[in-house]
């Protein structure tokens, strides 16, 4: 949808909300989870420079915002606030969105939040040598050390992540990460679809094990965490408070969209630009790039989002590029052609 021209009214309030406020929102909410949505999992507010490997939500997000915060009468979520709803198909990278909102715009404690973090993020390492493993059985793949089929017969059988239960696996993990085989399966990772991000935790294995471990935004925002159900946070930008709202994308998830579309004020549609090669996860005999464009004309028509302003935000640039610089002349060539299609 066209971008509205602020009035010179509008840009004097937007000026005095930053004066009141602080640039981006200083005066931050507490996040919280409304009743009947899936709890959201507060962190720590973090400047764009202060986690390694990201810049920050992306630019034209920020532009959305700024130029939602100056609009009068926009419709209203449970909170009172202009509802902001985060959508896409499954694994487009959503819900990472979600989460960079929260450390950018959202405010909490963070003491308590860096323990239920840390235990998350070790949680997510053992589920992606667990995939890792499963996706060298399913490619016939083996070890090519044998003592590492103990090795990771002893991370699978830990049933609870936590200092007590890690301690002392820091061997067996960088040991299996490190074979060759797992190595492998992490190159054709698409093809069972293994996360982007599982080389970074396994890489990063002996950080994130050792004791007193405190989570990096870095970390945080590259956990893959299927959403399931609804997801809300109350964030503050550009001097006016907001309810995001992030629905899982999966295809069993989508029937609970219908109750989240009517009276939101903004969508935000995710897609990923890395999905050219990747089978859906529900159904293998369809690529996700296609299922993301169908799903993307489909909501845009949706009577209920009539007057909600729309846009659309591409991610994943970075896979892209490392699969693009990685891929021989007949997956570029396919590349370019769903390109075109799409």
């Amino acid at each position: 949808r066209a971008l509205r021209r602020r009035s010179p009214e509008e840009d004097v309030r937007r000026h005095a909300c930053r004066a009141r406020h602080g640039q981006h929102g200083a005066a931050r909410r507490t996040l919280c989870a409304r009743a009947g949505a899936q709890p959201a999992d507060a962190v720590e507010p973090l400047a764009p420079g202060d986690y390694p490997g990201t810049s920050g939500i992306p630019s034209g997000v920020e532009l959305e915002l700024d130029r939602l915060s100056t609009l009068d009468d926009l419709p209203s979520g449970e909170s009172g606030e202009p509802r902001v709803l985060l959508l896409g198909a499954g694994d487009c990278g959503k819900s990472t969105l979600f989460r960079q909102l929260q450390l950018l715009y959202g405010g909490t404690a963070a003491a308590k939040n860096s323990y239920v973090l840390a235990g998350a993020v070790r949680s997510h390492l053992f589920h992606t040598l667990r995939e890792a493993t499963q996706g060298m059985a399913r490619l016939g793949i083996e070890f090519a050390e044998p003592q590492n089929i103990a090795r990771a017969q002893t991370l699978l059988d830990v049933a609870k992540v936590d200092d007590a239960t890690v301690r002392g696996l820091d061997d067996d993990v960088a040991a299996v990460g490190a074979d060759a085989g797992l190595r492998e399966v992490l190159k054709r990772g698409a093809a069972v679809h293994l996360p982007e991000s599982a080389a970074y935790f396994l890489d990063a294995a002996s950080r994130i094990l050792a004791p007193g471990y405190v989570p990096t935004g870095d970390d945080v925002l590259r956990m893959r965490v299927r959403t399931r159900g609804v997801a809300l946070a109350q964030v503050s930008a550009f001097g006016r408070d907001f309810e995001v709202v992030d629905v899982g994308g999966a295809r069993t998830e989508r029937r609970k969209w219908a109750g989240r579309l009517r009276g939101a004020a903004a969508v935000f549609w995710v897609g990923s630009l890395a999905e050219f090669d990747q089978p859906l996860y529900e159904d293998e005999e369809v690529n996700r790039l296609d299922e993301s464009v169908a799903l993307w004309r489909e909501t845009a028509a949706m009577p209920e989002l009539e007057g909600a302003a729309l846009s659309v935000f591409l991610c994943k640039r970075d896979v892209l590029a490392a699969k693009a610089a990685a891929a021989d002349a007949d997956a570029l060539a396919t590349l370019r052609a769903r390109c075109a299609g799409s």
